[in-house]
């Protein structure tokens, strides 16, 4: 089942042209669906920054000061299934 999760994230993402939105997208969804063993969170935002870095765009760095604001937005996530103030979050972080 997570499989086909992943494969359906990749699929939607492809479809993105802009690199900032798919990066997003894809960080968000891998930290809800916690696709990898350890370390989702900072894996789904390594790859994103990764896909941000090949494209021309500075890596997404959370500061410490924006911790709570980090955690506000993943209960969010988890609890509303809403990635909006997430990825809001992590846009800001990544300019």
């Amino acid at each position: 089942m997570l499989k086909a999760y992943y494969d359906d994230l990749l699929d939607f993402t492809h479809g993105i042209s802009d690199a900032r939105l798919r990066a997003l997208v894809y960080a968000a969804s891998a930290i809800r669906h916690q696709f990898y063993f350890d370390g989702n969170k900072r894996t789904a935002k390594l790859m994103a920054s990764g896909e941000l870095m090949a494209n021309g765009f500075d890596a997404i760095s959370i500061p410490y000061t924006r911790l709570y604001e980090q955690n506000r937005a993943l209960d969010h996530l988890f609890s509303t299934d809403d990635a909006t103030p997430l990825m809001r979050l992590m846009a800001d972080c990544a300019r």
